[in-house]
């Protein structure tokens, strides 16, 4: 659905069921509606390879984890077996870091 907004209310350019709306089944001798805009010159969507690049990519970081499963149970077994080291001059530099990354606070 395509709207407008003009300095006033959003009005609907094309009317149709809205998202998550059924659509009328069409019958076998309707024509679905992109032949029927094809027939009459209707407008028409091409999307360029930026476009079919960014979506794939987009499939891509959906389909990957969140958390690093095998990190996760290499961290528990060397804690558990007594092995797993701190390293308090690493955590100061990642705090550093990370601090150093935050916006300046204001004072008013």
């Amino acid at each position: 659905m395509v709207s407008e907004v003009n300095n006033g209310p959003v009005t609907s350019l094309i009317q149709g069921p809205g998202p998550g709306e059924n659509r009328p089944q069409q019958g076998a001798n309707e024509q679905s509606q992109p032949a029927a805009a094809a027939q009459s010159g209707g407008d028409r969507v091409v999307l360029t390879d930026t476009a079919s690049r960014l979506k794939a990519s987009e499939q891509s970081i959906a389909a990957t984890p969140v958390v690093d499963t095998q990190r996760v149970a290499q961290v528990r077994q060397t804690i558990a077996d007594g092995s797993f080291e701190i390293n308090p001059e690493r955590i100061a530099d990642k705090f550093l870091q990370f601090e150093a990354r935050l916006p300046e606070a204001s004072t008013n």
